[in-house]
């Protein structure tokens, strides 16, 4: 194989990497704006001035929007960083 032949292949194998970490991403990074857009007014009247909404939803699970809880529970645990 010439060094022209190994580049771009190398290139293509880079390209097909980072395309499987930016769909891994999108996928999961994306959730956590599902809990704020799902919980935003559960975030607002239980949770004002808390630095962690994600720990503090958890704690007023029983108070949360139907909508709220399955946008929480499906959202990737971050230590509670929601």
């Amino acid at each position: 194989m010439s060094s022209l032949d190994l580049n771009s292949l190398t290139r293509r194998r880079l390209l097909a990497s980072m395309m499987v970490i930016m769909s891994i991403c999108v996928s999961s990074c994306g959730r956590s704006g599902n809990v704020r857009s799902a919980c935003n007014s559960e975030i607002e009247k239980l949770c004002a001035g808390e630095a962690r909404a994600g720990q503090c939803l958890r704690r007023h699970v029983d108070e949360l929007s139907a909508a709220c809880k399955d946008a929480l529970m499906n959202a990737p645990n971050r230590g509670g960083d929601q």
